[in-house]
This record gives structure tokens, sequence and C-alpha cells, in this order.
């Protein structure tokens, strides 16, 4: 999307309005890699739960043969 509109910047060769208000693709793009670098190293150091029950399951889900 290079064209202008509610959901992009103005002049911003269609960077999206983000939260973090940087409106330079190249800087998006660098600041989201290290965010999803950080959250994916975070969570493969977490175990994998034997069953998880969420208010969206519909009773327990196996995670692991069982």
């Amino acid at each position: 999307m290079t064209g202008d509109d509610k959901y992009t910047y103005p002049d911003s060769g269609g960077v999206l309005i983000n939260q973090l208000g940087i409106e330079d693709a190249g800087e998006l793009d660098r600041e989201l890699n290290s965010y999803v670098t950080v959250r994916w190293w975070a969570l493969k150091r977490e175990p994998i739960p034997e069953r998880a029950i969420g208010p969206l399951s519909r009773g327990p889900v196996v995670l692991r043969g069982e």
C-alpha cells in the first residue's frame, strides 16, 4: 500500500499508524523485529503445559501425547 488513507501516516509511503508513533518504514521494521525476537526468546523458555484450560476451550486440551 503506497497511498495515504486514515490508517496510515500522511506522506509515509503507507506506514500504518502504530502505538510507537514511528512513521519511517525501516525504523518500524527494525523495532518490530526486535520486539518479536525478545518475545519469541521468552516464550521458548516457558515449559509447554500438559493441559490447557481456557475461557475459549471446550474443556481440557491435550497439548502433549496422552
